[in-house]
């Protein structure tokens, strides 16, 4: 090494060194020594900030790790001992060199703004600005380094101040070996003190354990003298009560007790027992229960240990618990004579004591037990023979043939009805093999049977069975029992058999029949479109004759003939309507009868039908009225089925009204539904309620008087509810003997309609809808899609079960109409509807209507057409 020139500041470095040397070795405190040595450091060498930096691994990767340990900085300078920056900072990849160099013992130094980039970073953001940084080994192992930072100027550590401040490294160094060897050292001497502690505790306890164990067998040889005694006691007792007398006897005498308990502990909720006095020794106490042992008691069974409390005037209580395992079955309270705690020697005889009386109250709660057991199982057993009994005479005389097979297919049990279904009465099956001796059992039979016992599944099998020069059938139904066991159950099916023949042939004939019916129904529309043709071409002939003649363009005609022509043409276009009638019938039955529908102004088509039959009401002396608003809205429909079917009502008020009696009409907006309501009233003889059943069919009028007085063919009724079925509307009748009546009819008022899609998406909610039409529901349709719901439509009940599996349904609603009543009974008797909403919605309503239908099942009832925010609320209801 160079020696240092004579200077001044060499000097101040050395004896700055020097100084560092003595603190580092004589001081007790090492972390101490170093920051102060740091900072003699620091002045001598005129830098602002020294500091010391510990080694350490990572402990995930390994790699090696640098933390800041100490500090000293000049004043005005900002301290970095808290830079999180300068805390396990790795020295790969920016700091590299710097393990190199500081790991071969060489020192770095230099101006910040010379080093790379990696490590300027770091060394700028603590504003140094020039650096010294040396290495501290500890037993030859890299420990750290030690730096000394100039943050005001440059400038450049010469090999002096370099070679000094490593000496001063090492002697940091030196005194961290010094503190680590202090460190181990005390260490070491406390370890061997606690050690020697240790030992010294050990002895005491050996000695006094074998102290303990001589007194404790003095103890226990006076303990088993009393205990020997008390145990040939307990074991002559059997009776749960002797046993409990007994242990409270010799507890008084034993321990000197003024009064002795016996608790039992019922568990009356999980992990909290409480006690149950069942005898107490001496006899006279009228409450065992006093406040010291109520208290006592439920410590001593809830802790399962024993339990002591001193009470105020001096005596002693002891709870002893009666353990069967782990749990408190009972306690025994003691009340002692002697103040104060007892001995060891006491607790060590009470602890014998109660084991032993545990031991014998639970072997004769156990025998007690035992002896209960054995009773209640010879009355099981007679039950058991009772009740086998029982299924021997329920199986003798069942009617159904009934075997038991194990093994292979040896018979362990049969009733006398598989014999006689078998034809085998009088032989004896059991232990029977039906494998090597069959007997009259057919092959398919034991197949059935072999198969049923391999694959361990259900089987049912129908064969025949020969009887005399027939047959008779008979179902099987195999079912395996066990691993080794099935039960057969053979029934005759002979008379079912025989009925679905029958049925088979039934069905035939029915399906003849439809096609008969379907050929003649064929051949009435032909032969009614034939006699249509043939009846109006001579029909209109003689209309036109009449016509003719009427307008003298043949001659004068005098009032007789005008007469007679008059009734002539009345009676020629009567039948010419009734001709009409009937094809429009027919039409409409079959299926036939087409709309053209249009927006209709429903009041000037009244108008138009009370002006048709303006003759008829002035012949009667008549006075017809109107009433129709001026803002009616319009309806759906078509003007000429619509105006027949006002024409066809106005001429039944006419039939059936007397002479200078009152007929009108009124057409107004319904209040309820989004409809045109026409009312066609009179003040006629109405119609009896036995009769409204019989009102719409067809060629029937009504009973008595009715039918003798008044004419006509009664198709007029009939084709005004086939014309308002067809138009998705509604009719309503009300009327009363002698009051007349009132026929409703109801059209959905003219909107702009489109086919809406009745298939909703999987898994929205659908309202299920029963009907074989769709018109009428399409405004409730676009309703129910607007409130996220779909609409599934049902031709029959049996699509119900399919339907509920599709997806979630919020409610039913079924057309009464058109064997609707047939329809609905079959879903309501539908176990899957359970609470679903159900609704029912018809054309015809009659007085009873609503009544009918609510008694039926459904949960409400709707006229056509329909008001959909009506039907929506009943299926959120």
């Amino acid at each position: 090494m160079t020696p240092l020139p004579d200077s001044r500041a060499s000097r101040r470095l050395l004896e700055a060194a020097a100084r560092c040397a003595s603190e580092l070795l004589l001081a007790p405190d090492v972390p101490r020594a170093i920051s102060r040595s740091l900072g003699i450091l620091g002045e001598a060498v005129g830098v602002d900030r020294t500091y010391l930096f510990e080694n350490h691994r990572d402990p995930v990767t390994g790699g090696l790790r640098m933390s800041q340990r100490f500090e000293w900085v000049a004043p005005g300078i900002p301290p970095q001992i808290e830079n999180p920056s300068l805390q396990n900072h790795p020295y790969n990849p920016d700091f590299q060199r710097w393990e190199r160099v500081l790991r071969s013992r060489a020192s770095i130094r230099g101006e910040v703004r010379t080093f790379p980039e990696e490590e300027r970073e770091l060394l700028e953001s603590q504003g140094i600005r020039s650096i010294l940084v040396v290495p501290v080994f500890l037993e030859e192992q890299f420990w750290g380094f030690a730096g000394f930072d100039d943050c005001r100027r440059e400038r450049r550590f010469d090999e002096d101040e370099e070679s000094v401040l490593s000496l001063a490294a090492a002697g940091i160094g030196a005194a961290l070996v010094r503190s680590r060897m202090h460190r181990r050292m005390e260490e070491e001497v406390r370890e061997r003190t606690r050690d020697l502690q240790r030992q010294g505790e050990v002895l005491r306890q050996e000695v006094a354990e074998r102290q303990a164990g001589e007194r404790r067998l003095r103890l226990q040889n006076r303990f088993l003298e009393s205990l020997h005694q008390i145990s040939l006691d307990f074991l002559s007792l059997q009776d749960p009560r002797e046993v409990e007398r007994a242990i409270l006897e010799r507890a008084r005498d034993l321990f000197g007790a003024r009064r002795a308990y016996l608790v039992s502990a019922e568990t009356k909720s999980p992990g909290a027992p409480s006690p149950r006095y069942l005898r107490d020794v001496p006899p006279g106490e009228t409450d065992p229960r006093h406040p010291w042992g109520g208290d006592l008691a439920s410590e001593t069974l809830r802790g399962g240990i024993p339990r002591l409390r001193v009470r105020e005037n001096g005596g002693t209580c002891l709870g002893l618990p009666l353990l069967w395992g782990e749990d408190a079955a009972g306690a025994l309270l003691l009340d002692l004579q002697d103040p104060g705690t007892p001995s060891a020697d006491r607790l060590l005889l009470a602890h014998a004591f109660t084991d032993l009386a545990a031991l014998s109250w639970r072997n004769a709660s156990l025998h007690e037990a035992l002896l209960k057991q054995l009773e209640e199982g010879r009355r099981t057993r007679a039950v058991l023979e009772e009740s086998r009994e029982r299924y021997r005479r329920l199986v003798d005389h069942a009617p159904l043939g009934i075997v038991r097979l194990e093994g292979g297919g040896r018979v362990v049990d049969s009733n006398a009805k598989l014999l006689e279904l078998f034809d085998t009465t009088g032989e004896r099956l059991a232990d029977r093999d039906i494998f090597s001796r069959p007997g009259r059992l057919l092959p398919e039979v034991l197949e059935a049977v072999r198969q049923c016992q391999q694959t361990r599944r259900p089987r049912v099998l129908s064969f025949a069975f020969p009887k005399g020069t027939g047959c008779k059938h008979l179902k099987a139904h195999l079912v395996p029992l066990g691993p080794e066991e099935l039960l057969g159950v053979v029934e005759d099916v002979t008379d079912l058999v025989e009925a679905e023949k029958a049925l088979w042939k039934r069905t035939e004939e029915l399906s003849a029949a439809s096609a008969d019916l379907t050929r003649t129904a064929r051949m009435k529309d032909e032969f009614l479109a034939h006699m249509s043709h043939e009846l109006r071409t001579p029909l209109g002939a003689m209309l036109n004759l009449a016509e003719a003649l009427a307008e003298e363009s043949l001659g004068t005609l005098n009032e007789a003939q005008r007469r007679i022509l008059q009734s002539i043409e009345e009676c020629g276009r009567h039948f010419l309507s009734l001709i009409g009638d009937i094809l429009d019938l027919s039409k409409v039955e079959a299926g036939r009868l087409d709309l053209v529908r249009s927006p209709l102004d429903v009041a000037s088509l009244a108008r138009g039908a009370l002006t048709a039959l303006s003759r008829d009401f002035e012949k009667k002396g008549i006075a017809v009225s109107l009433e129709a608003p001026e803002d009616l809205p319009r309806a759906d429909g078509d003007p000429k089925r619509v105006r027949q079917i006002l024409v066809n009502l106005l001429s039944n008020a006419v039939k059936f009204t007397p002479q200078g009696g009152r007929v009108g009409v009124e057409v107004l907006r319904d209040p309820l539904r989004p409809a045109v309501a026409v009312t066609v009233w009179d003040r006629g003889i109405g119609i009896s309620p036995e009769d409204l059943d019989r009102l719409f069919v067809p060629f029937v009028q009504g009973e008595g008087g009715l039918s003798r007085s008044f004419s006509g063919t009664g198709l007029g009724l009939s084709l005004v509810l086939r014309m308002v079925e067809l138009h998705g509307g509604g009719l309503q009748v009300e009327s009363a003997p002698g009051e007349g009546s009132r026929f409703t009819v109801r059209l959905p008022l003219a909107e702009e309609v489109s086919e809406e899609p009745l298939a909703p998406p999987h898994g929205v909610p659908s309202v299920l809808l029963a009907t074989r039409r769709l018109h009428p529901f399409r405004s409730l349709v676009r309703r129910l899609g607007r409130e996220g719901l779909g609409v599934l439509r049902l031709r029959t009940p049996e699509e119900v079960p399919d339907a509920l599996r599709q997806g979630p349904v919020r409610g039913v609603l079924v057309d009464w109409t058109g064997g609707g009543r047939e329809l609905f009974r079959d879903l309501m008797r539908d176990p899957d509807l359970g609470n679903l909403p159900k609704a029912v919605c018809a054309t015809l309503v009659f007085p009873g209507t609503r009544r009918e239908v609510l008694a039926a099942g459904a949960g409400a009832f709707f006229p056509l057409p329909l008001d959909p925010e009506a039907v929506l609320e009943s299926f959120r209801a």
